[in-house]
């Protein structure tokens, strides 16, 4: 399967979206996965290829330019994974008006999550919900983060069992949308 990912955050940059995008990339290593991002340097991930719109532009310079290489890697997606912030949602809406790709909108940024609950990100997170097959929540990050390793600390399995369980179930249910 052919998987588009929309983010406004990938490693170096640090947040939530960022960790979250550069783990589901890498287990998703079985499909054919590109990752669209704002920033510039990106970490590499093996068998991704990754497309980085600059920040440092002005901001409508940068959404045109998203917008536009959402438009061509949407033409052979067979599945887009938007991460919600205002910068990925507004190009994937409009997109989504041309193109009817199978979208999938996962709240992985709980400061966007907030901001869309007022003004006109309102209206475009609500809008772009209607159009995708499913959203899903992932504001409590303690199951899918990386455990921390502590010097002279025992290593709890459990953690390590739940948060390789959680991650199954999560893929099993993002590309059998």
């Amino acid at each position: 399967m052919k998987i588009l990912l929309l983010t406004p955050l990938f490693p170096p940059d640090t947040g939530d979206p960022a960790a979250y995008v550069k783990e589901l990339a890498t287990r998703l290593k079985s499909h054919q996965v590109t990752v669209l991002m704002y920033g510039y340097l990106p970490e590499s991930v093996p068998h991704v290829a990754i497309e980085a719109i600059d920040k440092r532009q002005l901001m409508p310079t940068r959404l045109l330019k998203y917008t536009s290489a959402l438009w061509r890697h949407s033409r052979t997606a067979e599945l887009i994974i938007i991460n919600n912030a205002p910068s990925t949602e507004l190009p994937a809406l409009l997109v989504s008006f041309l193109r009817p790709n199978k979208m999938l909108l996962c709240d992985s940024d709980p400061i966007a999550t907030t901001a869309a609950r007022s003004g006109l990100y309102r209206i475009i997170h609500q809008l772009l919900k209607r159009r995708c097959k499913k959203t899903i929540m992932l504001l409590d990050g303690t199951v899918y983060k990386k455990p921390e390793v502590l010097p002279f600390t025992e290593i709890d399995e459990d953690i390590y069992t739940k948060r390789e369980t959680w991650w199954d179930n999560h893929l099993n249910e993002l590309t059998n949308v």
